[in-house]
C-alpha cells in the first residue's frame, strides 16, 4: 500500500492557525481529487504532517469549538508504535527532511525541538548508539592488533613468525605490514 502525504512545515515565527489547518487539509483534498483517474488516490492512504516547534493551543481550541475531538487526536498520535506506523512517520520525516533541509538545520538548533525530536527517534538512536560502540571496539582490537604486528616487525621479526605468533593469516600480516590495514602509531 502506498501513502500519500501531504507535509506543511511552520517556523518557530509563523502562527499556525485554523486556517493553515485548513488550508493543508484543502491541498490534501486538491491532490487527491486530481488523481489521474477516479479514487487514483485512496483517501485511507493520506496523510496531512504539520510541523511546528510548539504546540498550537489556540488552533487546538478553535477545532474543539468546531466539534474535533483533540486529545483523541493526541492519543492516537502518541499509539502510533506499530512498525507499519513507524514507516509511515520515517517517510513523511524523510520527504519532510529533503525538501526542507535548512529548515531543518534551524530545528536542529533549537534546544526545545530537538528534545522532541530525539524523543520520537529514541529507539533509532538507541540502536544506532550500539552499533557504533560494537564497531568502534572491532575497530579498536584490529587496530590494537596491527599496531602490536607493526611493532613486532620493527623489532626484526618476519612475517612468517608474526603469523605463526599471532595465529594470522600470513596474507593478513603482510597486509597490515603494507599500510592496506590502518594502525594509530
Amino acid at each position: 500500500m502506498r501513502t500519500y502525504n501531504v507535509i506543511e512545515y511552520k517556523s518557530p515565527e509563523d502562527a499556525l492557525t485554523i486556517d493553515d489547518y485548513y488550508k493543508t487539509v484543502g491541498y490534501a483534498y486538491l491532490y487527491k481529487g486530481y488523481g489521474e483517474h477516479v479514487d487514483a488516490v485512496p483517501i485511507d492512504e493520506m496523510t496531512v504532517s504539520i510541523f511546528r516547534a510548539t504546540r498550537p493551543e489556540k488552533m487546538f481550541l478553535t477545532l474543539q469549538k468546531y466539534g474535533h475531538k483533540i486529545e483523541e487526536f493526541l492519543r492516537n498520535v502518541e499509539g502510533m508504535n506499530t512498525p507499519r506506523d513507524r514507516q509511515n512517520v520515517e517517510a513523511v520525516l524523510q520527504v519532510s527532511v529533503k525538501a526542507n533541509d535548512e529548515l531543518y538545520r534551524e530545528i536542529r538548533r533549537d534546544a526545545n525541538m530537538c528534545d522532541a525530536l530525539r524523543e520520537l527517534m529514541k529507539d533509532d538512536l538507541e540502536d544506532a548508539r550500539k552499533m557504533g560502540e560494537a564497531k568502534g571496539k572491532a575497530e579498536g582490537k584490529i587496530m590494537g592488533e596491527a599496531k602490536i604486528i607493526l611493532k613486532m616487525n620493527h623489532s626484526g621479526m618476519s612475517p612468517e613468525n608474526i603469523a605463526s605468533i599471532t595465529g594470522k593469516d600470513l596474507d593478513e600480516i603482510c597486509a597490515i605490514l603494507e599500510g592496506k590495514v590502518s594502525a594509530l602509531l
